[in-house]
Formats: structure tokens, C-alpha cells, sequence
């Protein structure tokens, strides 16, 4: 066993889970599994690895007439992202995770819009600490 090679592996970023909620870090464990797939060790504890610091960025809305777009630049690259919606006096919801840095949308005959964008997380509630982008209360008319 001495003798043998010793492997690393790496984990692409953007291969890792969603942001944890609650840490804000990347909650993983690993485990080894044999060249020949016929003996596995047990699963590691978990291990909470902090993420990059979460920093509001650059965006916009667009409106036409039917169609709502809004676009971020983050410099991060993050893998996803939580799309949350509010449409007049109603309340944010979650809508989608989306892996690119734009997201549209159908104008619904409402009078104003307000999109937050947060770093893809565990839950699907918006968070303070992982919004990157919020459009503030845009009127559509």
C-alpha cells in the first residue's frame, strides 16, 4: 500500500452543490472508491467550505410590450442562480434557477415589477447575505 501512487482530485467549481442557506459555504463530503469499483470507503463527514464572497453586482430591466428581461454581469461566473419575481403589491416569489446571467419573462398585464437575483442556494427563500442583484419597484406603465 506504501508503494502504490497516490491520486488527487479536483472539483471544479462548478460542479459543487448549491451555496448552503444557512453557512453560505459549500456543504460537501467524499468518499474512495477503487480503480476497479469493487471496494468503496466509507462517506466522510461533511465539511463546510466558504464560497466567494457574495458582493452586489451590475444589472438591468428591459421591458416591451409582452416581454420582461433582466441581465447581470458577474464577474464570479457563478454555475446558477435564484430568479425571484414580484409583480405589483404581491410578494417575492421564487421562479426558476437559471445557469446563465439573463432571464425573460412574460409581461402578465401588470403595472409594476421588482426582480431580485441570488447565488443558487439550498432553499429557495431569498436571503439578504446571497442577493447579488436587486432591480428595486419598476413601473410598467
Amino acid at each position: 500500500m506504501a508503494n502504490e501512487i497516490i491520486k488527487k482530485s479536483i472539483i471544479e467549481k462548478s460542479l459543487l452543490p448549491p451555496v448552503d442557506y444557512n453557512s453560505l459555504g459549500y456543504n460537501v463530503r467524499y468518499r474512495i472508491i477503487s480503480e476497479d469499483k469493487n471496494r468503496t470507503s466509507h462517506w466522510s463527514p461533511t465539511f463546510n467550505i466558504a464560497a466567494t464572497a457574495i458582493t452586489t453586482i451590475q444589472g438591468a430591466l428591459s421591458k416591451t410590450a409582452s416581454v420582461i428581461t433582466v441581465v447581470w454581469d458577474d464577474p464570479e461566473n457563478r454555475p446558477a442562480y435564484d430568479v425571484f419575481v414580484k409583480f405589483d403589491s404581491g410578494a417575492l416569489e421564487y421562479v426558476k434557477t437559471v445557469t446563465s446571467e439573463s432571464y425573460s419573462f412574460k409581461n402578465t398585464g401588470t403595472t409594476s415589477v421588482r426582480v431580485k437575483i441570488q447565488v443558487a442556494s439550498s432553499q429557495k427563500e431569498t436571503n439578504a447575505n446571497l442577493i447579488i442583484y436587486d432591480s428595486t419597484t419598476v413601473s410598467l406603465v
